[in-house]
């Protein structure tokens, strides 16, 4: 199968993770990848294959390195998506493409007879996406030409399906199927239960508002005192990080917070998680969050390490996770926070447990198993 597939970028996600999973298939893949204008390296790229489909060689060709406002930034991957997806030898069996402005060159794409299949794979969606009124009305435009022109439409949750059902109530929208998160399971080197330590917590990923980073310095700050070995783990880069240093600092807790700050290699991510004990998953509630209506990666990646996971009631996966026992859902208040740690922390076998309840619910969410299901999905490729 030749296939396209098309992202916005800040680190690795869904779409790197499709795009591995289909070159291990052996299909003929083509990436294309456009950084977000806050990225520090703003160059979009296109990866294709140079050696034939499975051999792992790769051409990378990038543009210039971009600035000026942010729509002209965002026209500007539109163009070149249709630019790079028009050229590259025969048409595309199917092209992928995440979020609803990288759905309509694919759409387009399509008309141009460049690719037979769109799948609009949905990994966010907010109701107000912009605080802007105008950029607002174009997202929400933007997202319905993808679910209603696209042949199949891959959404995170039932919460993103059923949103768009009530928005768009009436109007005829592509086959949508659940398509959530995974974790790189299969290839990630768990420790054994002797070395799981709950007193070191871990959190990856975006270092940004509403992801709960001030609360978790807030319960190291509150346990130090009870818990000396407590241990905090920050993976990842973002626009608030030079402020959490500064409060690890007036919280007097720098020596307890490790902030190892973006780190590219997910083999490296996964180690380190991996000699942690508990993952933080402390999103803020907020009706405006994507989290909402998304399956964030981080929880996946957490338990497919052997990390169980401290979760707040706001991604659509809380609950499952909860249920399983592969977690504890947890208000979003240190002292709730702190009493699920401490459950752990008394109680040795029942975190264990936890840790073992993660594990099989990462198995069954593995990349391998989401993608499998998903692109048979779509029925035959040609």
């Amino acid at each position: 199968m030749r296939a396209l597939v098309i992202t916005h970028y800040f680190t690795d996600g869904p779409a790197q993770e499709l795009a591995a999973y289909l070159r291990r298939r052996g299909d003929h893949v083509t990436l294309i990848s456009h950084p977000f204008p806050y990225c520090e390296d703003t160059r979009s790229w296109v990866e294709r294959p140079s050696g034939g489909a499975g051999s792992g060689d790769a051409e990378i060709r990038r543009f210039v390195r971009w600035r000026g406002p942010s729509p002209l930034f965002y026209i500007k991957d539109v163009l070149l998506t249709i630019i790079w997806g028009l050229r590259g030898g025969p048409a595309f069996d199917l092209a992928i493409a995440c979020d609803p402005l990288n759905a309509l060159p694919a759409i387009l794409l399509r008309a141009f007879g460049r690719t037979r299949k769109v799948v609009f794979y949905s990994i966010d969606y907010a109701d107000r996406r912009f605080s802007s009124r105008v950029l607002n009305a174009i997202y929400h435009a933007l997202d319905f030409i993808a679910c209603r022109f696209s042949d199949r439409v891959w959404a995170l949750s039932d919460r993103m399906t059923a949103r768009r059902s009530e928005r768009f109530r009436g109007r005829r929208l592509a086959p949508a199927d659940t398509v959530p998160t995974g974790g790189d399971f299969e290839h990630i080197a768990r420790r054994p239960d002797a070395e799981a330590n709950p007193l070191h917590l871990a959190y990856l990923g975006h270092v940004r508002r509403f992801q709960g980073l001030e609360l978790a310095l807030e319960l190291v700050a509150s346990l130090r005192g009870e818990f000396p070995s407590l241990r905090l783990t920050v993976l990842g880069h973002g626009p608030i990080l030079g402020d959490l240093k500064a409060k690890a600092v007036a919280l007097g807790i720098a020596d307890r917070v490790d902030f190892r700050g973006y780190i590219e290699s997910h083999s490296e991510v996964e180690s380190i998680l991996a000699r942690q004990g508990v993952g933080l998953a402390l999103y803020e509630p907020d009706p405006t969050s994507f989290t909402y209506y998304a399956d964030p990666n981080k929880p996946q990646i957490y338990m497919a390490c052997g990390l169980p996971v401290l979760i707040t009631d706001v991604p659509a996966s809380a609950r499952q996770i909860d249920h399983a026992g592969a977690g504890q859902l947890v208000e979003y208040s240190v002292p709730p926070v702190a009493a699920a740690l401490r459950r752990w922390l008394a109680d040795r076998p029942g975190y264990l447990a936890a840790r073992r309840s993660a594990i099989a619910f990462a198995e069954r969410r593995s990349w391998t198993r989401v993608f499998d299901a998903a692109i048979a999905a779509l029925g035959p490729a040609r």
